[in-house]
């Protein structure tokens, strides 16, 4: 298990916004399977602690379903130093080596930039190497042609952070496998 699919739930676009839910699923993109996922609400004092609110993702969280401010907004939470020591607690259990762990994002410089950002700010090396990064919107790009990504239904609430990384492993992993089989056909390898 080396993928890593990440969704964050943000009030803020830069990458110093508060993050109040993480969602993650380790994976393989060849078969779509899910081996492990972690799902865990941050306190909302402690998310916005040292962090930059934006007033403009705070209305867009406004004209969200209410199903999507509720699974942001309800359920337990942790501060945001034990749900940052939880994920690594997690990271490490499913893939103790750091330089295989290859955690995918939406978005270069959108999840994993906020994620890396919250960790130095409390002092925690990132449990991957910045080189392994993914981008699930440079997949899209590639593989939309071979794959629809509205054709692949979306379970659970949307802006639910596990609910947002589960189904980006499911259409991340059939462009993935959509990519891998036309090379195939067409001879390239590599």
């Amino acid at each position: 298990m080396t993928h890593l699919m990440i969704d964050l739930e943000t009030l803020g676009t830069n990458s110093d916004a508060p993050v109040l839910s993480i969602g993650a699923a380790f994976f393989d993109p060849n078969t779509s399977e899910v081996f492990s996922t972690f799902h865990e609400k941050i306190e909302f004092e402690s998310a916005c602690q040292g962090r930059e609110l934006s007033a403009g993702t705070v209305k867009w969280w406004l004209t969200q379903s209410k199903e999507a401010q509720e699974a942001l907004l309800t359920g337990d939470t942790v501060i945001q130093e034990k749900a940052l020591a939880n994920f690594l607690i997690w990271v490490f259990d499913n893939c103790p080596d750091i330089k295989k762990v290859k955690p995918w994002g939406n978005g270069a410089t959108f999840d994993i930039s906020i994620l890396e950002s919250l960790l130095s700010a409390n002092n925690i090396v990132t449990p991957w190497d910045y080189y392994n990064v993914r981008d699930v919107r440079t997949i899209v790009d590639c593989a939309g042609p071979l794959v629809k990504r509205d054709s692949i239904p979306f379970e659970g609430v949307k802006h639910d952070a596990l609910a947002d990384a589960l189904h980006q492993v499911k259409y991340v992993s059939a462009m993935w496998q959509a990519m891998r089989n036309t090379s195939e056909l067409s001879g390239i390898t590599g």
